[in-house]
């Protein structure tokens, strides 16, 4: 008989391992409400019924708990025990993630119901502490599907991968330290640490297909890292480099985060880490242009501005002068090279402007890398 669990508060939900024996879980952050949506929630009760699932785990994010609604009143229909987690509508994906925690011998796997998925999810008969499994991962976009091996797949892979509860509990872990705030591009830091953590296993039995809307093309990728920015708390500095710089430092802080639960010295991923810094040639070289070519406007066009009063020019004035902030502080970034560097740039980026939301996570990178 399953068991249905109603969260309706901010804490942490913790996930019991029932069964007595290694098994999975399957989490489903809810955001839209629709008839595709309730649709995917049909065959996701379809799929856990036939599959060897532990618990189902809602996130319900819906405007009126619409998810909350369909899954307690087809709680027989699946003999897993069901948590429906009710969070706010809006918050971040990974934010509403961090509440929830897994026990011994279990795993967790991600399905989103704006995606396409399909087969039986069962992890093997002895799956080792330290492996992953991963679905068939089929890349969807404009321009017709492609099946992606596990070295050449995008970080966002991760969110529908099979994790050991050591791992998933200190990436919840991770995000609770930073403020239970995390950053659009955590899942970035999520798929490095796993690969250095753990051992890949092909989780055949299942397809997922991975729609690639936001990351298409270079024009799409730079909105949705400046959208994830402007979510995030950047404020004056909102802009695709700040959302990939953040990720440097997520990056290196995670890795010491982390480091117990790797096998030997994590000395050489961190010299990689701090080689990211650098950049390409290539993009120093545009960095160091704009910057210029913005001084020149701010130069130039100081006069009319300063003594306009009219909102479009002080928009103008307030987008040239944040321009220039970002790229000071990218190009002053290119120069970390050690862990003393990461933390004199941390303390520039926060003296730069007003960021409430990140107050905590500036904290955690302070101490993570003192």
């Amino acid at each position: 008989m399953n068991h249905v669990h109603k969260e309706n508060f901010p804490g942490e939900v913790f996930i019991r391992n029932t069964s007595a024996k290694k098994s999975l879980v399957v989490l489903l952050p809810v955001t839209r409400v629709g008839e595709m949506n309730v649709r995917n929630w049909e065959r996701i009760l379809q799929v856990i019924a036939k599959s060897e699932v532990v618990a189902l785990v809602v996130l319900d994010k819906t405007p009126s708990a619409e998810a909350t609604e369909f899954f307690s009143t087809h709680e027989n229909s699946i003999k897993s025990d069901i948590y429906l987690v009710r969070r706010t509508p809006g918050e971040a994906i990974y934010d509403s993630q961090s509440v929830v925690t897994i026990d011994r011998d279990l795993w967790i796997l991600q399905l989103h119901d704006d995606d396409e998925w399909g087969g039986v999810l069962s992890l093997p008969s002895d799956p080792k502490d330290f492996e992953l499994f991963s679905p068939n991962f089929i890349l969807v976009g404009k321009h017709g599907s492609e099946v992606l091996g596990w070295e050449s797949s995008p970080p966002a892979r991760i969110n529908f991968t099979a994790l050991p509860a050591s791992v998933w509990n200190r990436f919840t872990l991770f995000i609770r330290s930073q403020g239970g705030h995390a950053a659009g591009s955590v899942d970035a830091t999520l798929n490095l640490m796993s690969r250095l953590i753990c051992e890949y296993k092909a989780l055949e039995t299942f397809d997922y297909k991975y729609n690639n809307r936001h990351w298409e093309n270079q024009k799409q990728a730079k909105g949705n890292l400046e959208k994830l920015a402007r979510e995030d708390g950047w404020e004056n500095l909102s802009s695709e480099e700040f959302q990939l710089l953040n990720r440097r430092i997520d990056a290196l802080s995670a890795l010491i985060f982390f480091h117990d639960l790797m096998s030997g010295s994590i000395e050489n991923e961190r010299l990689i880490l701090i080689r990211d810094f650098k950049l390409s040639r290539k993009k120093r070289i545009h960095l160091r242009t704009r910057f210029f070519v913005y001084q020149i406007f701010k130069y130039t066009m100081s006069v009319k501005l300063f003594r306009a009063e009219n909102s479009d020019a002080i928009e103008r004035q307030n987008f040239i002068r944040n321009r220039i902030n970002v790229d000071r502080l990218i190009l002053l970034s290119t120069k970390v090279r050690t862990q003393q560097d990461v933390m004199n740039l941390v303390k520039l980026i926060q003296d730069s402007g007003e960021f409430p939301l990140l107050k905590k996570r500036f904290e955690f990178w302070a101490a993570t890398f003192q």
